[in-house]
């Protein structure tokens, strides 16, 4: 067995073969594995180009991003040996140069410059990306690092709790509950004519765990930052097996979103499905008395003041590397 045990794969689009998310899973190898998914920015990058089949640029963006990924995991043999210790901040040095030089060459093989999308908000193939490599590091230790450009996120799942260790590109730093009152617009996406950076960050676990990339059709729809793990944990525990698992992901997420979705999930360390649920199974006893009932409460008064004081309950773990 690798280093993951298996993965589960949402991507749905809202209107078909209109959609703008892309997911990528690369779980094959001994060594390291890795998953990401990428949204691509409809609104600059809405002009379609003919020579893709009238793809949007954006639609474009998110694919070519996903196989210049692989193309970087698998060219690099990390399945097999892993990054050899690479500096994280390296790795988001050599995806920032590919995907740039690669982004540029499709750029180049386009049509000219259309006045009518044209100005200041239009951008060629932009796309958000949220990527988790993981690697063994060590008996019984993985290294897990994430990489990001815009409000898609990347997330560390221990038994303890979801830890979310992207922060979103929007201006002003809006935090994960606030972005859900108002639409915050994006600093930095991945495109082929304006320069952007790949954020990083770097953790261990020396016990099974959980890594996860989403859109924010997975998490926006949502009345709370919070329901997300709720619905990870809930589900996980009911379903009977990993595919039951993702088809209750898969539905219960589309009952709410009002875009494209997409989650990858990628379960690393475990032996089986059972172990799994039973390690998950305390957290979810807890998280219904801590969170889920007053939350419904909450909710139901429409208390915001209440609201937000769980919020910052539950932050000072969700986001424990925040200052």
């Amino acid at each position: 067995m690798g280093i993951i045990t298996f993965t589960l794969s949402v991507c749905e689009e809202k209107r078909a073969q209109k959609g703008e998310d892309a997911p990528l899973r690369l779980t094959y190898g001994e060594r390291a594995g890795m998953i990401a998914c990428m949204d691509g920015c409809g609104g600059s990058g809405a002009r379609r180009y003919p020579q893709f089949g009238d793809w949007t640029g954006a639609r474009i963006s998110a694919r070519l991003i996903g196989n210049t990924l692989a193309d970087w995991f698998q060219a690099g043999g990390m399945d097999a040996r892993g990054t050899g210790d690479a500096a994280p901040e390296a790795l988001a040095g050599q995806l920032q140069s590919l995907l740039s030089s690669r982004l540029k060459e499709v750029k180049a093989q386009i049509s000219p410059e259309d006045t009518a999308f044209s100005g200041r908000m239009s951008k060629t193939l932009p796309s958000t990306l949220a990527a988790v490599l993981v690697e063994a590091a060590g008996r019984n230790r993985c290294r897990i690092c994430s990489f990001w450009a815009g409000d898609s996120r990347t997330y560390f799942f221990p038994a303890s709790g979801l830890r979310q260790t992207s922060r979103d590109d929007i201006r002003g730093g809006a935090d994960p509950f606030d972005s859900l009152i108002g639409d915050g617009i994006l600093s930095n996406v991945v495109s082929a004519d304006s320069d952007f950076r790949i954020n990083w960050a770097e953790t261990f676990s020396l016990e099974p765990c959980m890594v996860l990339t989403a859109t924010d059709g997975c998490f926006s729809y949502f009345p709370s930052p919070m329901h997300l793990e709720e619905l990870l944990l809930d589900t996980l525990i009911s379903a009977q097996t990993p595919l039951d698992w993702e088809n209750a992901l898969r539905e219960e997420i589309g009952a709410v979103a009002g875009d494209d979705y997409t989650l990858q999930l990628a379960v690393v360390g475990f032996s089986n499905f059972r172990a799994l649920q039973t390690a998950y199974t305390p957290r979810r006893e807890y998280f219904r008395t801590r969170f889920t009932q007053p939350l419904c409460q909450i909710l139901k008064e429409n208390d915001l003041a209440g609201h937000r004081a769980l919020w910052m309950a539950y932050k000072q773990d969700y986001m424990a590397e925040e200052a």
